[in-house]
């Protein structure tokens, strides 16, 4: 049967190519590999532990789905990944308590730190590092936050459509939006020092809070019957009417008339009249 498919792939040269697989192919695909089972694949099964069993299943499972579903197969190596640089790192963090070495974290094993829950010893050696007990400090604020509840600055679409949710860990203790009275100048700068002073602080949360705060104070001054705005368009003027009136002028050196229309107020009229009714005049 082997010679007859080799002479029938030598005439077709896309027969492994035809899909679905008839039985001819599976049964000349099979024998090349079931001379493996009884040397190669038994050997190999044996040496697989019990503990590994799953993951080789996953493994196998992944590699099928690879082409099929490659979002979610990425998705699956990713998570597997983190937790098994988490379980390192934890059976590192517990050595070391037992030993009672200093611990020496790599910048992969700092990020990895918002995955566990360190006890009070455990956060005392990892500060020893200033780059350890930065990620703490800043792992520490953020769990605050989140207690406090979610309580934001009021954000831009808010303050512009004249709605904002009120901030209950705001630093000055007030609810910022736009329909409270505008808070001053000072008061502004005095909550934009005290967010830029927070070390605490994450970096983004810090320029959301500013834009916040910016956009807060910049509504305040321009909101009002005009108070912040310098013009005298807000001040109600009575309006003047004004009267129009046409004449025509003729050119000295084409004879074109030319059609004008003058703008003029009463009161030039008037003036006007009273020059020509003079008796100096």
């Amino acid at each position: 049967m082997k010679e007859q498919l080799k002479n029938m792939y030598r005439r077709d040269q896309r027969y492994w190519a035809r899909r679905p697989v008839n039985r001819e192919m599976m049964t000349f695909a099979a024998a090349d590999v079931l001379s493996l089972v009884p040397h190669v694949y038994s050997a190999m099964l044996k040496q697989i532990q019990p503990e590994f069993e799953s993951l080789l299943n996953e493994l196998c499972e992944e590699q099928v789905y690879m082409h099929i579903r490659p979002t979610e197969v990425k998705q699956r190596k990713k998570q597997r990944k983190v937790e098994s640089e988490v379980s390192d790192l934890r059976n590192k963090l517990s050595s070391s308590s037992q030993t009672g070495r200093n611990i020496v974290l790599s910048n992969r094993e700092i990020r990895l730190l918002r995955y566990l829950d360190l006890t009070d010893e455990e956060k005392e050696k990892l500060k020893g590092s200033y780059k350890v007990a930065r990620k703490l400090e800043k792992l520490e604020g953020k769990l605050r936050d989140g207690e406090d509840g979610d309580c934001e600055y009021p954000s831009l679409e808010s303050c512009n459509s004249g709605k904002s949710t009120p901030s209950d860990n705001s630093l000055s203790g007030e609810a910022l939006s736009p329909t409270s009275e505008p808070q001053s100048l000072t008061e502004s700068m005095q909550q934009m020092d005290d967010i830029l002073s927070d070390t605490g602080m994450d970096r983004l949360d810090k320029i959301e809070r500013l834009e916040a705060l910016l956009t807060a104070a910049m509504s305040g001054l321009g909101s009002g019957n005009g108070e912040g705005c310098s013009c005298r368009c807000h001040e109600q003027t009575p309006s003047t009417a004004t009267s129009t009136s046409g004449t025509a002028s003729q050119t000295l050196s084409t004879g074109d008339i030319v059609i004008t229309k003058i703008f003029f107020n009463e009161e030039d009229t008037e003036k006007e009249r009273t020059i020509m009714c003079s008796p100096k005049r």
